[in-house]
């Protein structure tokens, strides 16, 4: 009994996570991005919020609505929160009009809660409306003064995206150029095992987006939305 709750305790390496990240979806099929595509993106935000807070287990939902901007937000408690003091937070985010990058994101957490994969940082999705006039940031904004108006800082952004950006495959690092030479030497190698996947220095920084953060992007493959789940999911799990 002591031998099987001594293996049932082992420290998973990052190899072995990242290969059951690969098994995970393999076998499993992205539920989420055909109900998304049926819906319109006023009708998004509600069924994002019955699925965060009934299946995928966030701790807290709530949404953001002004005038002219939108955004749907999704607290996920990390494992090293205390009482009484702030968690690191990081975020995932996603276009409400693109619905499977937000397909993507559902899916890599609903994949952390079955699979028990409890990030070190406090995870927060957010769902936000684009903008007519420019690179759909306007939900953005509204997030943004949430988070001044509430005194917190994010560690890192990861904006999904399907619709525009850089090459698919392609991590788009906007962080300081030191950091980046660091995180270029590290983290590629893990990846080999998914796929061909790049990583390059983005704009630093980056005056365009709302949020004062170091930001990572990623293009992902609508037709392959398993595999490039499994690439995201690894990336967040490395950053946390």
């Amino acid at each position: 009994m002591v031998l099987l709750a001594a293996v049932a305790c082992r420290k998973v390496s990052p190899e072995e996570q990242i290969a059951a990240f690969s098994d995970y979806f393999n076998e499993h099929e992205n539920g989420f991005v055909d109900k998304l595509e049926q819906l319109d993106c006023t009708k998004r935000t509600d069924y994002l919020t019955l699925v965060q807070a009934n299946q995928l287990g966030a701790t807290e939902v709530w949404l953001l609505d002004t005038d002219d901007s939108r955004a749907l937000v999704a607290e996920y408690r990390g494992r090293k929160h205390k009482k009484d003091t702030d968690p690191q937070l990081s975020l995932l985010t996603a276009s409400l009009d693109d619905p499977q990058a937000c397909a993507a994101v559902l899916a890599v957490m609903e994949a952390f809660k079955k699979m028990k994969v409890y990030p070190a940082s406090t995870l927060r999705t957010a769902f936000y409306s684009p903008a007519a006039e420019d690179a759909a940031t306007s939900g953005l904004h509204a997030l943004h003064d949430d988070l001044v108006e509430a005194g917190e800082v994010i560690s890192y952004d990861f904006e999904i995206s399907s619709r525009h950006g850089q090459a698919p495959g392609t991590f788009l690092i906007e962080e300081n150029p030191m950091f980046v030479e660091h995180f270029l030497r590290e983290i590629p190698p893990y990846f080999t095992p998914l796929g061909d996947y790049h990583f390059q220095q983005g704009i630093y920084p980056n005056d365009n987006w709302p949020l004062n953060a170091a930001t990572y992007r990623y293009m992902l493959d609508g037709h392959a939305l398993p595999h490039e789940s499994a690439a995201i999911a690894t990336l967040v799990f490395l950053l946390n």
